[in-house]
């Protein structure tokens, strides 16, 4: 079992899914590290600083300094994956390159890709309208 990215909503009411996932664990977000590096890739296929910013949003680090627990980040950081979302719509060849490019040990099919965006564009959505942040890290 490999390295795992998780995101945490700073509220526990922000429950995600109603419905189990492989992904969701009541206000967590819990992937494969291989996944959040393939969507990472992928962003940078259209947008370096796109990619770069998805980055910034999944380091420990991040939530942890105050200046950078704003709305605005947030809102950012749902900017980032609806355009992933709609790219993946209309250029999955692209994922399935960087897919091949990265030797992905577990490679998803790219509807499970769309979920795990829509996981992600929720959780944001519910931390926006709480008003709380999350904290990631990798374990």
């Amino acid at each position: 079992m490999g390295a795992k990215k998780v995101f945490e909503a700073d509220d526990e009411s922000v429950i995600l899914s109603s419905e189990p996932t492989p992904w969701t664990i009541d206000n967590l977000i819990y992937l494969d590290l291989e996944i959040w590096q393939t969507l990472i890739e992928f962003v940078r296929q259209f947008s370096e600083a796109d990619a770069e910013q998805l980055e910034r949003y999944g380091r420990a680090g991040f939530g942890e300094h105050l200046e950078n627990r704003t709305p605005e980040h947030l809102m950012d950081f749902r900017r980032i994956l609806e355009a992933c979302l709609q790219k993946l719509e209309t250029a999955p060849e692209r994922l399935h390159t960087v897919m091949a490019q990265l030797e992905l040990e577990n490679p998803l099919i790219d509807d499970e890709y769309k979920r795990i965006l829509q996981i992600f564009l929720t959780f944001l959505e519910k931390c926006l309208k709480k008003k709380v942040f999350y904290s990631a890290w990798t374990e």
